[in-house]
């Protein structure tokens, strides 16, 4: 992908936006929030464990 920078920034910056906003289930449903944030976190960890392993295989 040619644009694969400029999608990668968009994405960052909406994700962020996102982030930012209020969220009203931290108050209501802190346990779910906080079991939705942790899969979050481990989504996140395996598509840089996939990137770091691409990088390998090209380098």
């Amino acid at each position: 992908m040619s644009n694969r920078v400029e999608i990668d920034s968009y994405l960052a910056a909406e994700e962020a936006a996102f982030d930012a906003m209020p969220q009203p289930l931290q108050t209501t449903d802190p346990a779910l929030y906080n079991k939705l944030m942790a899969a979050k976190l481990a989504s996140q960890r395996t598509v840089a464990n996939l990137g770091s392993i691409e990088c390998r295989r090209v380098g």
